[in-house]
C-alpha cells in the first residue's frame, strides 16, 4: 500500500500488486478518518490506524468496513504526550496485531499493541471499553505476533514471551531466553553510525529473529557516513541523508536448547516484515515472489516527521544468496507520507 505519488494528494492510495508489478489507484479510501490517518498495524488484510484525532480503529480499505477501538487511555500517556497525542502520533505505537479476521463475523478477538516510550504492551478485547496494560515488567519489546491464538513477544535481550487469552487477563506461559547472544551489527559497519531493529517471525517449521541493520545517515553512494556529513559546506554532498537497510542477519530459535543459530537460508521461504505483523510465505504457493528472500518496507516511524524531507522511503528486498537489496518500486520520491504497508487483500 502507497501513497499518492502527486504532491498534497491526499485523497488517492495506491496499491502496488508484486505478483503483476503493477499499481492499482483506489480514491477516497480513508476519507472518513480525515486527512491525516496514520496506520499502526496489518494483519489478516486488515489495517490498525489512527485517524485524523488519533482515535484508534480497525479499517479493510477493500470492503470500507471499519470497527472502532476503545479510546487510548490518558493514563497510558505523560502529559506532555497527552497533550500533543496527534503530533506524536506517528511513533506512540510502534506495532497493533488482530487475533482474528473480523471479515465474516466482525469479531477480531483481540488486539496487541506495542507503545509509547518504554515499548510496553497492551490490548483491548472484542466488546472492550479500555485497553489494559500487560502485568508484570512492561517494557521493552521489539516484536509481537499472533500463533495458535497466542501471543509471542520478543524482548530486547532477544527473549520470547507466549501469552494464553484464557482469563480476563493474558497469562504468561512461557518465557525463552536464549543463551547465545545477537552480534550488534555487522563487523564491516561502524557500530556508532547504525540501528538495528528486530522481528519475530513464523515460519511452517520454526521461529525466526531477524535483525534488521539501518546506516541512520547514508550518502549517495551509499556508504554509512557520520552525522556531521549534514554539515559539510560542499555543493558535492547532499544536505538531506536518509537513513537506509543495510543487511538482515537471520536466526533460528532452538526452543529445545534454548539457542539462536544462525540461518544461511531461508531455502523456498519468503518473509515480509515492516508495520506489519511479521509473515512467512512459501515461493511455491506464491511464485512471484523471489525465494530465500525478505521484503521489507520502512517502519523507522520516529523519522517521519513532517520538518523532514525524507520518510518511508527505506523498502525493497534483501536476498540472502547474495545478501544484496534491490528496489521492488521504482519512484523518485524521497519522502513517503503515510509510509508504505505490506498487506493481504481480503476479501480477493
Amino acid at each position: 500500500m502507497l501513497p499518492s505519488d502527486q504532491e498534497g494528494d491526499f485523497t488517492t492510495s495506491r496499491f502496488f500488486n508484486l505478483a503483476e508489478k503493477k499499481v492499482y489507484k483506489m480514491t477516497d479510501v480513508f476519507g472518513a478518518f480525515g486527512d491525516n490517518v496514520w496506520c499502526v498495524g496489518s494483519c489478516h488484510g486488515w489495517l490498525v490506524m489512527l485517524d485524523d484525532e488519533a482515535n484508534p480503529v480497525i479499517f479493510n480499505p477493500f470492503s470500507r468496513v471499519h470497527i472502532q477501538l476503545p479510546l487510548i487511555p490518558v493514563e497510558f500517556f505523560n502529559p506532555i504526550d497527552r497533550s500533543k497525542f496527534a503530533q506524536i502520533k506517528k511513533y506512540f505505537i510502534s506495532k497493533a496485531i488482530l487475533f482474528a479476521d473480523p471479515s465474516h463475523s466482525n469479531d477480531f478477538g483481540v488486539v496487541v499493541m506495542i507503545y509509547g516510550t518504554l515499548s510496553s504492551l497492551a490490548f483491548c478485547k472484542q466488546g472492550d471499553t479500555t485497553w489494559t496494560n500487560f502485568v508484570g515488567e512492561n517494557r521493552g519489546y521489539y516484536d509481537i505476533i499472533c500463533h495458535d491464538n497466542r501471543l509471542y513477544a520478543l524482548r530486547y535481550n532477544c527473549s520470547v514471551e507466549v501469552w494464553e487469552f484464557q482469563s480476563a487477563l493474558p497469562t504468561k506461559i512461557l518465557s525463552i531466553e536464549p543463551r547465545t547472544t545477537l552480534r550488534h551489527v555487522d563487523g564491516n559497519l561502524p557500530r556508532d553510525k547504525v540501528s538495528t531493529q528486530l522481528y519475530l517471525v513464523k515460519t511452517s517449521s520454526d521461529f525466526l529473529i531477524i535483525q534488521r541493520t539501518i546506516g541512520n545517515f547514508v550518502n549517495a553512494e551509499g556508504d554509512v557516513v557520520d552525522e556531521s556529513y549534514l554539515l559539510s559546506s560542499s555543493d558535492t554532498q547532499p544536505l538531506i541523508c536518509p537513513y537506509r537497510t543495510m543487511l538482515f542477519r537471520v536466526y533460528k530459535l532452538d526452543l529445545s536448547k534454548k539457542l539462536l543459530v544462525k540461518v544461511e537460508s531461508l531455502k523456498d521461504q519468503v518473509v515480509f516484515l515492516g508495520g506489519n505483523q511479521s509473515m512467512s510465505l512459501s515461493s511455491h504457493d506464491f511464485s512471484e515472489c523471489i525465494s530465500n528472500s525478505i521484503y521489507f518496507s520502512d517502519d523507522r516511524w520516529s523519522e517521519m516527521d513532517m520538518d523532514y524531507l525524507y520518510g518511508g522511503h527505506d523498502f525493497g528486498l534483501f536476498n540472502l544468496d547474495d545478501e544484496e537489496i534491490r528496489p521492488i518500486y521504482d519512484s523518485d520520491l524521497e519522502k513517503f507520507d503515510p509510509p508504505p504497508f505490506w498487506i493481504t487483500p481480503n476479501p480477493w
